[in-house]
C-alpha cells in the first residue's frame, strides 16, 4: 500500500507561509489536497485565508503543534479518508517545534500505515531570520530539520543591500543545515516536483550539497557544519558508495535510537541495499523510526547511500565513525563491520 505523503509547512512568525501555501494550492495537481492549519490562541483566522476546498481545510486551534496539540494532529489524520486525497499539508503555527508534529506522523501506529512524513519546508523571513535564530530555539530547528528552505522577503531589502544579505543568510543557514536545498522564494517556480518526497531527499543530498571536501575518501565520507547555534545543533552528511547489508543498516539506526535518542533530532536518507535495485528510505525522529520503505528505483542517477544526521550536543565525528564501522568504510580509528556486527560496544567513544 503506498502512504499518503505528509508535508510539513513551517516558518517562524510573518515568514510567509500562507502566501506560499495559497500559491501551491491554485495548481491543478493539489485540488486533491488536504489542508490543516495549526493557529495559536483561542480565535483562530488563518484558515479564512486558505483558498483551497472548503471541505479540505481543517482548523487546530488553541495551541501550538505540539505537546497535547499533537494527538489532535494524529486524531485528524487518522479519520481523514483515503479516497479523494493525494497529499496532505499541514500549517504549523510560527512558533512550532516541528519534532513533535513529525513524530505524530511516524510513532502513532493509527497513522504511520497509512501516511509519510514526505517532507519538512521551511520558509526563512531574509530581513528578520538573523534575530530570530539569534532568541528563538523553535526557529533553529524548524532550519535544522528542514528538507527545503525557502528564503523570503529578499526583495524587500535595498537593492544595494540585497548580494550582501543573500550571503549572509544562506551562510547561516547552511551552518545549521548541511544538506538541505536554499531557495529564493521569489525566483521559484511553484511546480508539483518541488514537493516530490524522493526527488526532494535526493537533491538535498546531492554531492553538491557538501561543502568540505577536505572530508571526502573515496569509499566514503561525511560533513559536519563548523559554526552551530550556541554549539548544540550540527548536522553531519553520510556517504557510501558500497552497497549496504540490511543487517549492517538496522543496527546501525537502532544504536543510534536506543544509546543517543535524547541527541538524535533527525535521520533521513537513501541507503542502497544489498540484493536491491533502488534506494531503501530511512527516516527516524529521535528513537522513533518509521518503517523503511525498499523503493524499485533510484530518484536520479547517483546510487551511492546518503544520510542526513541532525543531532543536540554530540560529536559530529562519532556518528560518523558509527556509520563507516557498519558501512565496512576504510579508517584507522573504527573497526569493520564484523566486529560491529559481534560487538557494537567496540567502537571507540561509544560509551561517551
Amino acid at each position: 500500500m503506498t502512504r499518503i505523503p505528509v508535508h510539513i509547512l513551517t516558518g517562524f512568525l510573518g515568514a510567509g507561509k500562507t502566501t506560499f501555501l495559497n500559491d501551491l494550492l491554485k495548481d491543478e495537481t493539489f485540488s486533491k489536497t488536504a489542508v490543516i492549519v495549526n493557529e495559536f490562541g483561542e480565535t483562530g483566522l488563518d484558515h479564512l485565508f486558505i483558498r483551497g476546498r472548503e471541505d479540505a481545510v481543517i482548523e487546530l486551534s488553541n495551541g501550538c503543534l505540539c505537546c497535547t496539540i499533537r494527538g489532535e494532529l494524529a486524531d485528524t489524520l487518522a479519520v481523514l479518508p483515503d479516497e479523494g486525497i493525494d497529499r496532505v499539508i499541514v500549517e504549523t503555527t510560527g512558533l512550532a517545534d516541528p519534532v513533535p508534529v513529525l513524530q505524530a506522523i511516524i510513532a502513532d501506529p493509527r497513522i504511520s500505515p497509512r501516511f509519510e512524513a514526505a517532507s519538512l519546508v521551511t520558509l526563512v523571513d531574509a530581513l528578520n531570520a538573523p534575530v530570530q535564530l539569534d532568541e528563538h530555539m523553535e526557529a533553529v530547528r524548524q532550519v535544522a530539520l528542514s528538507d527545503l528552505l525557502l528564503v523570503t522577503k529578499l526583495d524587500m531589502a535595498p537593492e544595494e543591500d540585497r548580494a550582501a544579505r543573500r550571503h549572509a543568510i544562506e551562510t547561516r543557514l547552511r551552518a545549521l543545515n548541511a544538506a538541505a536545498p536554499i531557495l529564493e522564494r521569489g525566483a521559484l517556480d511553484l511546480s508539483p516536483a518541488l514537493l516530490d518526497p524522493l526527488r526532494l531527499r535526493a537533491a538535498a543530498l546531492l554531492p553538491s550539497a557538501q561543502h568540505d571536501d577536505h572530508h571526502h575518501h573515496d569509499h566514503g565520507s561525511h560533513q559536519h557544519d563548523v559554526s552551530r547555534h550556541g554549539e548544540h545543533i550540527r548536522s553531519v552528511v553520510l556517504r557510501s558508495d558500497r552497497p549496504m547489508p540490511r543487517r549492517a543498516l538496522d543496527a546501525f539506526c537502532e544504536l543510534l535510537a536506543s544509546a543517543h535518542s535524547a541527541h538524535l533530532l533527525r535521520l533521513k536518507g537513501l541507503v542502497s541495499i544489498e540484493g536491491e535495485q533502488g534506494p531503501l528510505i530511512v527516516h527516524g525522529i529521535h528513537g522513533v523510526f518509521h518503517e523503511p520503505e525498499q523503493r524499485g528505483e533510484w530518484p536520479d542517477a547517483d546510487h551511492s547511500t546518503r544520510i542526513v544526521v541532525i543531532i543536540r550536543d554530540m560529536d559530529p565525528d562519532f556518528v560518523a565513525r558509527l556509520f563507516a564501522g557498519f558501512a565496512n568504510l576504510p579508517r584507522i580509528d573504527t573497526p569493520d563491520r564484523a566486529a560491529m556486527l559481534d560487538n557494537p560496544l567496540a567502537i571507540g567513544g561509544f560509551s561517551s
